[in-house]
């Protein structure tokens, strides 16, 4: 029986992969500066804007 993808044999790595993603998360929130939603919500209103005039 082969195991699941998102399945790790062991907890430790399991919790180290964990980590890892969470570091990455909050590395990219870090480099752009700003929250996650504010981003797209700004891309948003300046294409209606554009294509508005």
């Amino acid at each position: 029986m082969r195991p699941a993808v998102f399945c790790s044999r062991f907890i430790a790595f399991h919790l180290l992969r964990g980590a890892a993603a969470t570091a990455l998360l909050l590395g990219a929130v870090l480099l752009m500066r700003g929250c996650p939603m504010c981003r797209p919500l700004g891309l948003f209103e300046t294409v209606r804007r554009r294509f508005r005039a």
